[in-house]
């Protein structure tokens, strides 16, 4: 039975990871309110009440009240002396830490979190403590996604150019058809995880998401980056691809703006993949559209 907890708590977590994230819900109020991040640091100060926390890539550092749960991929959570979490704490691929003092109401995805090392007890969160690391964070998922977005271009050349004519051609529509692919995802991700037995392809789903979102966003970067009025990066696509990849990590720091240009890239881009389905040509109604720009050879057919 506690292994059963823990797969549906560590569902749960992707979950809110893998689609709430790439959305970009960074909506921010004075109280009662959630906090979201992206490549970055998500804080809860002294004295703030919110609802939930959820990082991708970053460090939840809570000293605050939160009156739901904390979620992190990729990062750990810091919960100082004054932190109160009413719900529960997951981290995947990180640490939970917490000073004495600190509370949890609910469970944890891990073994009973440790005390923070001393040499990390001065830490301050209040000056940007966590900057570096998250700068850091950032190039090392840059890189991955340059690296990855090479790989694409070199293996299935075909496909990647089909999805750059769904995105030069109709951003609008792609967009559209991504943002319906990540409400659709999660309504049935919900619906698997009412039943053990669809737990295990609620994590399946909860895996392919991302995937697909990774996939989305390096067709998307190499439009980007195509787009660019510079000379130099005309019939260079491993160039394209590295200054596509170079404005989002340039644009993804910039409070909330970063964080709505994120997630429209990532619907159009997972847009794309849905409406070419991965395939070596075009829709008909694409394919038959002129299309022109400085990024056109990227999507010629």
């Amino acid at each position: 039975m506690a292994c059963m907890e823990k797969l549906a708590m560590f569902t749960r977590s992707v979950l809110v990871l893998a689609l709430v994230l790439p959305l970009g819900a960074a909506v921010a109020h004075a109280q009662d309110r959630d906090v979201s991040t992206f490549g970055g640091d998500a804080y809860v100060r002294l004295g703030e009440t919110v609802d939930d926390v959820s990082t991708f890539g970053g460090t939840a550092h809570v000293d605050g009240e939160v009156l739901g749960d904390v979620s992190v991929f990729g990062g750990d959570v810091l919960l100082g002396p004054t932190a109160i979490v009413h719900g529960s704490v997951d981290a995947a691929g990180g640490r939970i830490e917490m000073k004495p003092g600190a509370r949890i109401a609910g469970g944890t995805s891990t073994a009973e979190p440790p005390a923070i090392p001393e040499a990390h007890r001065d830490h301050g969160h209040e000056h940007g403590g966590g900057e570096p690391a998250a700068l850091v964070r950032g190039l090392v998922g840059s890189a991955l996604l340059f690296l990855f977005a090479l790989l694409l271009t070199g293996v299935v050349p075909e496909r990647m150019s089909a999805m750059h004519v769904a995105i030069i051609r109709e951003p609008a529509r792609s967009a559209g058809a991504g943002l319906l692919g990540y409400v659709s995802a999660t309504i049935v991700l919900v619906a698997l995880m009412i039943t053990i037995i669809g737990i295990p392809l609620a994590l399946a789903l909860a895996v392919l998401v991302p995937v697909a979102t990774y996939v989305g966003l390096a067709a998307a970067a190499t439009v980007i980056g195509a787009a660019l009025p510079a000379e130099r990066l005309r019939g260079r696509p491993m160039l394209q691809i590295l200054a596509g990849v170079g404005v989002l990590f340039v644009v993804a720091p910039v409070p909330v703006i970063g964080s709505i240009a994120l997630a429209i890239v990532a619907c159009v881009g997972l847009g794309a993949l849905l409406r070419t389905r991965f395939r070596p040509q075009p829709p008909a109604e694409l394919a038959s559209q002129a299309g022109e720009g400085p990024y056109r050879e990227t999507a010629a057919i």
